[in-house]
């Protein structure tokens, strides 16, 4: 038997890989945000004191009830044969307690008033600075003014606008002119340093704010007569705005004239008059008027 080789089949030789290493994914760690020491303490010091106030309320429960529970016991002594210098002796230290106990409260209710009351001021002390600001602003605010303020501030230009600020400066410059120029003239006889007479271009100035407010009078007069015929119940919002509307008109009653004299505090009252409204705008503000507080 003729037997052939057969031919040994080759091998290719594989070349072994080395691994690929392993890239390990590093998670992140969670994003700390770091509280200083002093709000650390703070919010700790917080929780504390909630913690201790929360404690002092349920305790004070229990021993209100606890209280309830000996006082029903008390029915139940009997005086024959309990120890009269023990109870006595408990009686002692329940009453020093409760005295202890009544003073410490009492200071605690002390100082928690002084802080609310603090507190408040401190409130009330900020709505009035915010207050004053409004105020300020509104006072600086440019306004449409009329004519009589253009004449007495020797403005040409009728478009030109005045806040209410202007008004008053302007007036307190004529008065300061004529007592270093002439002083007889404006000084009040036996009046005060506030006082002056009203003299001069001030005169026809506040002469014109006169016209004006009689002008604003007759508005407000059309407008009470025209809620009137309406006959609104007394505690409807028409009768309220006729009672302020009423208190406006005796406002402009006392504006209606030149007076002699005036003193710094009646510029405004006048000159607040000289700029330019509206209509609407004069019954929305009469309406708007409320009574001054009763002292």
């Amino acid at each position: 038997m003729n037997t052939a080789t057969i031919p040994e089949k080759k091998t290719k030789k594989t070349s072994k890989k080395s691994p690929e290493p392993k890239v390990e994914m590093k998670q992140e760690a969670p994003q700390v945000v770091e509280t200083t020491p002093v709000e650390a303490l703070v919010a700790e010091t917080q929780s504390e004191e909630v913690t201790a106030n929360d404690s002092f309320f349920t305790l004070m429960e229990t021993i209100n009830d606890q209280m309830m529970n000996l006082q029903s016991l008390l029915s139940n002594v009997n005086v024959q044969t309990i120890d009269a210098k023990k109870f006595m002796d408990t009686r002692k230290k329940f009453d020093k307690s409760i005295m202890s106990f009544n003073a410490s409260t009492l200071e605690i209710f002390s100082n928690a008033l002084k802080t609310v009351t603090k507190n408040s001021t401190k409130k009330n002390k900020k709505n009035t600075e915010n207050n004053s600001s409004k105020d300020a602003s509104a006072v600086k605010q440019k306004l449409k003014a009329k004519k009589c303020l253009h004449d007495f501030l020797g403005k040409d230009n009728l478009d030109e606008e005045f806040s209410r600020n202007d008004a008053y400066t302007g007036v307190t410059g004529f008065i300061r002119e004529l007592r270093q120029n002439d002083p007889a003239s404006i000084s009040v006889e036996n009046g005060t340093n506030k006082e002056f007479k009203v003299t001069g271009k001030l005169k026809t100035f506040i002469s014109n704010i006169t016209t004006i407010v009689k002008e604003k009078t007759k508005i407000i007069e059309k407008e009470v007569k025209l809620l009137e015929s309406n006959k609104p119940s007394i505690d409807s919002k028409e009768a309220r705005e006729i009672d302020n509307m009423r208190i406006e008109l005796d406002k402009l009653k006392n504006k209606s004239t030149v007076p002699p004299k005036m003193a710094f505090t009646d510029i405004m009252g006048f000159t607040n008059h000289c700029f330019v409204m509206s209509s609407d705008e004069v019954i929305l503000k009469a309406k708007a008027t409320k009574p001054k507080p009763k002292k």
